[in-house]
């Protein structure tokens, strides 16, 4: 069984994907308008963070059904550290 801590790691991996995903969309929005090399690599740069948020969900899934939570509080708090990251991109760029 799946414990605790396990769920809100990969709840937290969700949200960071929504919020990468709404990243994303928002330099795809932008690099059909100004077609810059800059806009390229920010494509790439939240493209990778989304694939990374993506796998990190279902290795977490995996992980659940071997470890315990001497495994999942780790890396519960470095999610909540890279969702903190995150959230402050998000305000910066939808400002």
């Amino acid at each position: 069984m799946m414990g605790i801590f396990w769920i809100i790691d990969i709840v937290l991996a969700i949200i960071s994907a929504a919020i990468m995903a709404d990243v994303f969309a928002f330099y795809l929005r932008r690099y059909s308008e100004l077609k810059s090399r800059l806009t390229i690599g920010l494509l790439i740069f939240s493209g990778a963070l989304l694939a990374q948020s993506v796998i990190s969900t279902y290795i977490y899934y995996v992980l659940a059904q071997t470890y315990t939570s001497a495994v999942a509080i780790p890396l519960m708090i470095i999610m909540i550290l890279e969702l903190l990251g995150l959230i402050s991109l998000i305000y910066t760029v939808n400002q």
